[in-house]
């Protein structure tokens, strides 16, 4: 049966053969970019337990469907519609061409909202680091 390192041990041996590698530091002499250059997503915190980078699909993508899970649940007086059933009687009911535009619409304002948001941190982080 073969001896194998545990965790820790490995961790360590792996980052001293990374801090072994001599990498020019500046950007003349064919540097290494920065995770900040290389990827559109922040970097995720060193040492969480949950790291992880945030993709736009999530963020853009989850905001409709989150919109629209709401909206079914709650069920707002703005998307329903007085109906006749077969005894005359008159109910209110969910109407989903209402729901698809509303949720479309809602979003769409949502999403821009975001998107300005990390506009406006890229822009300040650039002219902070200038």
């Amino acid at each position: 049966m073969e001896k194998t390192e545990n965790y820790d041990e490995t961790l360590a041996r792996l980052n001293e053969q990374l801090n072994s590698i001599d990498v020019p530091k500046s950007p003349g002499e064919g540097a290494l970019p920065s995770l900040a250059e290389t990827s559109s997503s922040p970097a995720p915190a060193a040492g969480s337990k949950w790291s992880f980078t945030l993709n736009p699909i999530y963020i853009y993508g989850g905001v409709p469907i989150t919109v629209l899970i709401l909206f079914l649940i709650i069920q707002p007086a703005f998307l329903r519609e007085e109906i006749k059933d077969e005894k005359g009687e008159k109910k209110t009911a969910l109407n989903f061409k209402k729901v698809v535009i509303w949720t479309a619409v809602i979003s769409t304002v949502i999403d821009v909202g975001i998107f300005a948001y990390f506009y406006q941190q890229k822009k300040a982080a650039a002219t902070k680091a200038v």
